[in-house]
């Protein structure tokens, strides 16, 4: 039996939205645990498809993965720590990761358009399910509406109302809602169909309640774009530059409000945590330990915020804090430099992809800015939609459009924003 690649990549993504949705949290009721789609989704993989179908050799996408299966290996070596079970999955997700990249490196034209028609199929059941919840949530709970509407300019808690009702009402957590909400977006944005505008405008605000409680989804997507349009927006670089050098006689103002605010800040405290980490553990905490090492030093990582009432998130709250205190200086710098590295043969492909392969890069792109804010990375959909963008920098179809220079990267397409 040998499964067609295109119907093989179909299956991942359906995998990637199935993990982001509200299912495992909804049949777990909410509780702590490993999800299911990790277990049902890695054992399908690596059993019916991985025994029956041949796997395609990808040289540069093994490359990439070997490197960071190395790091893996130095991290659980060197370690203060380590989690045995953690590395085991890190492991597979990453040969996971080589399988869809080689996949999608390997699929040829004609396969390829068919595996965008079933991509397009996937949003279009997939976003009219997440209208009918943003409105039952609206209907339902329309007094958090008019306290919205009331309060609009008091501050953002009244919008954080929605994010907790979606929880309640579905198991739907913010991690989860702003994965699904952000790779929409991106679809939205990298095919503009004129028979969906109506459609998408109308998922636009019945949502946006929901994603105005979300920072990490505003930060990434506003980072993404100034990064893809960055030639474009040399003139406004250059203005923020000139008001930078214009504010410095008045810093110590600025830095006294700037700290006050940050050190409230869950993620800024996170940040502060890893510089302590990695100092005493050159090679971090080890992978997948964070929260217990978190839990296990509460009380000395929080003596110095008593001042501000506050307590330690027991979470990373960002994919910066997790890698360098997971892995340390050295092994998280690789890391990154992997991604940048990604990051940038992204953008410099970006103007002159075609669907889905410019979808794959977008949402990347975006993951790793949001990932400023928020916690993605070893989660197994991040290593599926690693595998996606992998494989679109290795690709044979865009052999050609890494030979070419791109002068002007190509906008991305807010018409219907």
């Amino acid at each position: 039996m040998v499964i067609k690649r295109q119907y093989i990549l179909y299956f991942i993504l359906l995998a990637i939205f199935i993990q982001f949705s509200f299912l495992d949290e909804y049949v777990r009721g909410g509780s702590d645990g490993t999800t299911i789609t990790n277990y049902f989704v890695t054992f399908t993989i690596c059993f019916f498809i991985l025994v029956f179908n041949k796997i395609p050799r990808n040289k540069d996408a093994f490359i990439v993965i070997f490197i960071l299966f190395c790091v893996y290996l130095i991290n659980f070596i060197f370690a203060a720590d380590r989690n045995p079970s953690w590395f085991l999955y890190q492991v597979i997700f990453l040969s996971v990761s080589y399988y869809v990249a080689a996949i999608y490196f390997h699929i040829g034209l004609s396969d390829y358009g068919k595996f965008s028609r079933y991509v397009k199929k996937i949003f279009n059941v997939g976003i009219p399910v997440v209208i009918c919840i943003s409105l039952y949530i609206l209907v339902k709970h329309y007094n958090l509406l008019i306290d919205v509407l009331i309060n609009l300019f008091e501050g953002q808690n009244y919008f954080n109302g929605y994010l907790w009702q979606l929880y309640l009402d579905f198991y739907w957590d913010k991690n989860r809602a702003g994965g699904t909400m952000a790779i929409i977006f991106c679809h939205i944005l990298t095919v503009p169909e004129p028979k969906y505008k109506s459609r998408n405008i109308f998922f636009i605000l019945t949502v946006l309640p929901i994603i105005s409680a979300i920072r990490h989804l505003q930060l990434g997507f506003a980072l993404t774009a100034i990064f893809i349009n960055i030639r474009k927006m040399r003139f406004i670089i250059l203005i923020i530059l000139v008001f930078l050098v214009s504010i410095f006689p008045f810093r110590n103002v600025y830095f006294q409000i700037l700290e006050t605010s940050t050190k409230k800040d869950v993620r800024m405290m996170g940040l502060a945590n890893t510089i302590n980490i990695v100092t005493e553990y050159p090679f971090g905490v080890g992978n997948g330990v964070y929260h217990t090492f978190v839990l296990n030093n509460m009380d000395e990582l929080t003596e110095h915020l008593s001042d501000y009432g506050i307590h330690m998130p027991v979470g990373p709250e960002s994919d910066v804090v997790y890698v360098f205190s997971s892995f340390g200086l050295l092994c998280g710098l690789i890391i990154y430099a992997v991604l940048v590295v990604m990051l940038f043969r992204l953008w410099r492909l970006y103007p002159s992809l075609t669907y889905p392969d410019k979808l794959f890069a977008l949402v990347f792109i975006y993951f790793f800015f949001a990932g400023i804010g928020e916690d993605w990375i070893f989660s197994f959909s991040y290593w599926l939609l690693f595998g996606f963008a992998l494989g679109v920098i290795t690709a044979n179809r865009n052999r050609n459009l890494r030979s070419q220079t791109i002068l002007r990267p190509q906008n991305i397409n807010m018409k219907y924003l």
